[in-house]
């Protein structure tokens, strides 16, 4: 016999649909079981395929664009955007786009233009790296059980030719580990 509550509603179970318009309960079969039926279940995902595609369009509109050029004006919007801008480079098609755009008119130029900002910024960087770049040798890294050829690290710019070797990898440690002091 089947039971029906206050409302009318048939009782299958204890668990109630997820679909919010749904008031029906029912026995779930396994965890992933959160609709009391395939009606709910794609009623669910139609809604979801629309809110897609209204959020696509108002990107797609001024007012979408205007909010997302507020957005990455913030301190929150640049760090995500920096953080993305990253996780795509990263990608193989990331990596060929990023190639092709430095082979680029625009891209040889914005890279000119960033190295002479670069110089600009940090006279006495570039000139020590110069420096030892041009009178000193190669040398392997001086990290136990490291004999890949290392890069010049400066600890101080100012005495450009004393420098320590250090391979890419540990170059890399060393700053996070300076930054994180």
């Amino acid at each position: 016999m089947k039971k029906l509550d206050k409302k009318n509603v048939l009782i299958i179970g204890d668990t109630h649909c997820k679909l919010s318009s749904c008031i029906n309960t029912f026995i779930p079969i396994n965890k992933s079981h959160i609709f009391c039926s395939s009606k709910c279940g794609n009623s669910f995902r139609n809604h979801l395929n629309k809110a897609k595609l209204c959020k696509k369009l108002y990107q797609k509109s001024k007012s979408g664009k205007d909010t997302k050029r507020k957005y990455l004006q913030t301190d929150k919007g640049k760090i995500a955007s920096r953080r993305n801008s990253k996780t795509y480079l990263q990608t193989p098609t990331g990596k060929i786009k990023r190639v092709e755009y430095l082979k680029s008119k625009q891209g040889k130029l914005n890279h000119l233009l960033g190295s002479e900002k670069y110089k600009q910024k940090y006279p006495e960087r570039v000139k020590a790296v110069s420096l030892a770049n041009r009178k000193l040798p190669k040398g392997n890294c001086e990290v136990e059980n490291c004999n890949i050829i290392g890069e010049k690290h400066h600890d101080d710019y100012s005495k450009p030719l004393e420098v320590r070797y250090l391979c890419m990898k540990h170059h890399r440690e060393f700053h996070k580990a300076v930054k994180s002091v």
